[in-house]
């Protein structure tokens, strides 16, 4: 180590000098004493032989100033020597690490995965009657426009890459018959921002960040810290989710090697679901997460007969509340468990019909 004495010497101390008479060039006794330099940082140093941070900061000062004022007289030699002790004191002083706070994971919106870019979402009529508006102005087929013109809850009726085609078929649509259409992306949907969680009413309603549904909402409520909701709702857009459990098949028997990886149905779980659309973004109702039990009107009759009237009260203050609608997983796609099984959940679907329903009523 650099101390009061000076950097220790390289043992070949001669034979550089010798060279560097004959070469006219100090290069290697540079490289020398700058290798030294690192081997002797390298060496432990007792916390006793260690210098005060007061001492090391002077030293690396004077370090400094000599390695200045060799630069400026050319003298190599010195500023090797300078630098080392530079060094010395600057990886002897004690650094303490600055603790920062963990960033917050990534909002994750789930949609569903479609190869076409752009999507003409049509309002629920309710009415098969009118399918002809849907042959004639989207130019779908009379099978599928009965289908949609059925249901009483918006509907995606095409998908497209060709966006302005889809926007001349909406604009027919609403000119021509009065039924609400739009044609939204990804981007429409995912801008919206992440829906949050409607957690209790107990100190008046509050919610919590969720930055991905598929997590454990019990254990994000203990740790995040909750907001006080004081919008009304705008759109109010409800539905039921079915989550469905898939085990790993069991048995044996000459077909086994058919079997592996193949997934059983098992049990079906049905949870009620309301999405809040206010001007910020989504607050979401959530059975099993959400406790209703002090909400305005709360029924002893549980969670279904309280968020009904509270459904009925928002559409007497003549907040907008769609017919609501039942949402399945498309397959055993999901998280697999210890035991090979999946809990397959209809997530992707419901951000799309949510926000779709979003887009097509309040017009973002």
């Amino acid at each position: 180590m650099v101390g009061a004495e000076g950097p220790l010497m390289p043992e070949d101390l001669d034979q550089l000098v010798r060279q560097a008479m004959s070469l006219g060039t100090t290069a290697h006794i540079e490289k020398a004493f700058a290798a030294q330099a690192e081997v002797q940082l390298s060496e432990p140093v007792p916390d006793e032989e260690l210098p005060s941070r007061g001492v090391l900061l002077q030293r690396l000062v004077t370090a400094a100033q000599e390695a200045a004022r060799a630069d400026s007289a050319g003298e190599e030699s010195a500023l090797a020597t300078a630098l080392a002790d530079a060094r010395s004191a600057l990886s002897a002083l004690p650094v303490g690490t600055v603790q920062s706070e963990p960033l917050p994971p990534s909002p994750v919106v789930m949609l569903p995965k479609v190869r076409r870019r752009f999507s003409l979402v049509v309002e629920g009529v309710g009415d098969v009657e009118v399918h002809e508006s849907f042959v004639t102005h989207l130019r779908l087929d009379a099978v599928t426009s009965r289908m949609i013109a059925r249901a009483r809850q918006p509907r995606i009726a095409l998908r497209s890459d060709e966006e302005d085609d889809l926007r001349e078929r909406a604009k027919a649509l609403v000119s021509e018959s009065q039924i609400r259409a739009v044609v939204i992306n990804s981007s429409d949907l995912t801008e919206i921002g992440p829906a949050r969680l409607l957690t209790s009413f107990e100190s008046g309603p509050e919610f919590i960040d969720v930055h991905d549904w598929t997590a454990d909402l019990h254990a994000l409520m203990e740790r995040n810290p909750s907001t006080s909701l004081n919008q009304v709702p705008s759109l109010i857009v409800p539905g039921e989710l079915v989550f469905q459990r898939y085990r790993a098949a069991s048995g044996g028997g000459r077909l086994k090697h058919l079997r592996e990886g193949k997934l059983d149905s098992g049990r079906q779980v049905r949870l009620q679901v309301v999405d809040l659309h206010l001007q910020d973004g989504i607050v979401r109702i959530f059975e099993g997460a959400t406790d209703l039990a002090h909400a305005p009107g709360a029924s002893e009759d549980g969670f279904h007969r309280t968020l009904a009237q509270m459904l009925e009260a928002w559409a007497n203050q003549g907040c907008p509340v769609l017919t609501s609608r039942t949402l399945e997983p498309t397959g055993p796609e999901g998280q697999v468990d210890e035991l090979g099984g999946v809990l397959a959940h209809p997530w992707p679907q419901w951000e799309e019909h949510s926000r779709s329903s979003r887009v097509l009523y309040l017009g973002e």
